[in-house]
């Protein structure tokens, strides 16, 4: 059975290869709450195929903060991307 966070994860792999428009979507959003370090975690997480806990350790976040953090930037993205 494949998980939901596998679907997002290859989702997010096929837009990043093929569609700029996720990467812009994260990079707009990262600014308005650059706090949030969405940017930071989209790229650790699915261009260097860093797992949760490592991103926890390198932004000094924990990993439900940074599991967190991945759920809000998939509902960003999946919202904009409707519109």
């Amino acid at each position: 059975m494949v998980k939901f966070s596998n679907i997002i994860l290859l989702s997010f792999r096929y837009f990043i290869n093929s569609n700029t428009n996720v990467v812009d979507i994260i990079f707009k959003e990262n600014a308005l709450a650059p706090q949030k370090q969405y940017l930071d975690i989209f790229k650790l997480r699915f261009k260097y195929n860093k797992k949760q806990s490592e991103i926890a350790e390198e932004l000094e976040l924990s990993q439900s903060e940074v599991s967190k953090r991945l759920v809000e930037i998939s509902k960003i993205v999946k919202s904009k991307l409707e519109n």
